[in-house]
C-alpha cells in the first residue's frame, strides 16, 4: 500500500519522546524523493493519510487494519496535487 502511487503519505519521526510529522507527499515517489535527501542517520516512517470525509462508527477507528476498505480510506487529494 505504501509503495502505492496515489496514496498521500506523511513522515513521522519520533525524537526525543516527541513526534514530529511532515508532509503531506503526494504518493510514495514524492515521499521516497524526499527521504533520500534526508541525513541517513534519520529513523523515518511513513504512514498514509485517511480520508477525512468518510462517515465512521465508533468501532471503525478501532477496527484492525486488515478489515479496512483501501478505496475508502485512502483515497484522498492533498493540497499539493490540487
Amino acid at each position: 500500500m505504501l509503495e502505492s502511487v496515489t496514496t498521500p503519505l506523511i513522515a513521522i519521526l519520533y525524537v526525543d519522546g516527541e513526534t514530529k510529522m511532515y508532509g503531506p507527499f503526494d504518493n510514495g515517489r514524492s515521499a521516497l524523493e524526499w527521504y533520500r535527501k534526508q541525513p541517513r542517520n534519520v529513523r523515518i516512517g511513513f504512514s498514509p493519510l485517511r480520508n477525512p470525509d468518510v462517515e465512521r462508527t465508533y468501532e471503525d477507528f478501532y477496527l484492525p487494519l486488515r478489515m479496512e476498505s483501501e478505496d475508502r480510506e485512502f483515497s484522498v487529494v492533498t493540497r499539493a496535487s490540487q
